[in-house]
């Protein structure tokens, strides 16, 4: 597993103000360049978490404005379960990067993100269970 991650660079803060992104990568793999992003918790049975899926694909396109190339996979490293799990970055992951950054965008402006039709308590399976209080804030999320 050593030769999917070495010869690789640590920790390097990446930003564009271009697409309004930036962040800390944990490792860019320097045989590629591949971006490769490390997860304290388990690793799902197979593929990875969705938003495991969505930092990388944000540092895909980091790293892409980096260094002028178009990168396609990346490395999601689960120590914890001994993976390292290959993603294959595709458009629509790019897209829901970018869809989060402008919801992100309008929070901070003080606009609230559309709250769903839907609470998020329908259809869960522990509902009967569950002793939530409804809260002011509760409200808007």
């Amino acid at each position: 597993m050593l030769s999917l991650i070495l010869p690789s660079e640590v920790e390097l803060d990446l930003r564009s103000e271009r697409i309004g992104l930036s962040g800390m990568l944990d490792r860019l793999i320097t045989k590629g360049p591949v971006s490769s992003i490390i997860r304290t918790g388990s690793a799902p049975k197979e593929g990875v978490w969705r938003k495991d899926r969505l930092q990388l694909a944000g540092y895909v396109m980091l790293a892409e404005e980096e260094y002028g190339i178009r990168i396609n996979q990346g490395l999601v490293e689960y120590p914890r379960s001994g993976v390292i799990r290959l993603v294959q970055i595709h458009s629509v992951d790019r897209s829901r990067v970018l869809r989060l950054r402008d919801r992100i965008a309008q929070i901070k402006e003080g606009r609230l993100a559309d709250r769903p039709n839907e609470p998020s308590c329908d259809g869960c399976e522990v509902r009967d269970k569950c002793e939530t209080r409804v809260s002011l804030a509760s409200k808007f999320f």
